[in-house]
């Protein structure tokens, strides 16, 4: 006997009905669906989806708008910061202590940047 005919053997026998008492059993089971998962309720919300598109344009438009407006740096500015730095290490290499060098490249960072008129008054240490 091949499986052919075991199949077909197993269909057309007669099966026995369920006993009543086995059928109160199958029918006092409750069935409930499964629950619903906050997250997939959240998911499947057109107006989450809405407001996490609406956030991601938000965030990329403000980053956008936050590139353009920043402002360049000034060469004269950051040529200032090389040099003082520069002066400050200098001093150091010198022997000086560090808040001394500082003082000394700070004082020499308002020379350069001032005005003829004020040069004389800051290299003479008038601080009126």
């Amino acid at each position: 006997m091949n499986d052919r005919e075991v199949i077909d053997r197993l269909r057309i026998a007669e099966w026995p009905m369920p006993s009543p008492e086995l059928r109160n059993r199958v029918a006092a089971i409750a069935v409930r669906p499964p629950a619903i998962v906050w997250t997939d309720r959240v998911w499947y919300s057109r107006a989450f989806r809405l407001g996490a598109a609406a956030v991601a344009m938000a965030a990329i438009t403000l980053d956008v708008w936050g590139a353009q407006a920043a402002v360049p740096a000034n060469p004269r500015t950051i040529a200032a910061q090389v040099e003082t730095k520069a002066i400050e290490d200098l001093v150091r290499s010198a022997g000086m202590p560090d808040d001394a060098a500082r003082s000394i490249a700070g004082r020499q960072s308002l020379v350069s940047r001032a005005t003829p008129i004020d040069r004389a008054s800051l290299i003479a240490g008038d601080d009126q």
